[in-house]
């Protein structure tokens, strides 16, 4: 069967759109942010997250497409920032191991351009992957269409557990027994944010039913997945 020229420009239109939209609003809630206000609020609202997280999620979910705009930014800004943070420890951790090691000028050159984009490439990987997870629920919702920017929104309030995770890694510049905690910490949070997502996509799609829902999610994870693999070509692991 021959695919419809016009579907593809339309479904490419609707994308533009909706990129555009949600760089606008993105814009404007940043523009009239207020630091000491929207931090509050966003300390509120993640407490009454962990207390009630399903019903938190489906009023995120089904809220006007704005609502919750600034507590997913400054939740997105933590996660960057720690993520930032965790990277650049990283790389001075490694440069202690070759302290005692003799370094020419080439060599740090390279070793330093190396480090800048491996700090770029990991603070990109959240929002890549963010991106792509909320492409692939939007561009599947068919008829059930929510505004990308509330998709995206929804995603980032599913992945406050990752994000916390991402926080206490950082307790690992006192010393490499510490992972011996993180690490089982990040993967209980990991296992819980796939938990929510769960929850999220399906308030997103309005559907009430687990047993016809459950073959959906398992499909968009394995379109996430499969982008995920093409994506690791390019040193990108999301």
């Amino acid at each position: 069967m021959e695919e419809n020229p016009n579907n593809e420009k339309t479904n490419t239109e609707e994308i533009k759109m909706e990129a555009e939209s949600a760089a606008k609003e993105v814009k404007e809630a940043v523009k009239n942010a207020d630091i000491k206000k929207d931090v509050t609020a966003t300390k509120g609202f993640i407490s009454n997250f962990f207390k009630n997280p399903i019903q938190e999620i489906e009023s995120v979910a089904n809220s006007s497409k704005n609502q919750f705009l600034k507590i997913a930014i400054i939740v997105l800004v933590i996660w960057l920032v720690a993520t930032f943070i965790g990277k650049v420890i990283d790389i001075f951790q490694s440069y202690s191991y070759v302290s005692n090691m003799y370094i020419n000028f080439g060599t740090f050159l390279k070793t330093s351009v190396n480090n800048i984009f491996s700090v770029i490439k990991a603070v990109i990987t959240p929002l890549l992957s963010l991106i792509v997870l909320s492409g692939i629920i939007y561009m599947m919702a068919k008829d059930k269409k929510k505004p990308f920017i509330q998709v995206a929104t929804s995603i980032v309030i599913a992945k406050i557990p990752v994000v916390l995770a991402t926080v206490v890694s950082l307790l690992e510049i006192f010393g490499n027994q510490v992972y011996k905690i993180t690490s089982p910490f990040s993967s209980f949070c990991s296992m819980i944010s796939t938990v929510l997502l769960y929850f999220t996509i399906k308030a997103l799609y309005r559907e009430n039913e687990d047993n016809n829902f459950i073959k959906k999610f398992a499909i968009i994870i394995g379109i996430f997945y499969i982008v995920r693999f093409i994506i690791s070509f390019f040193g990108i692991y999301i």
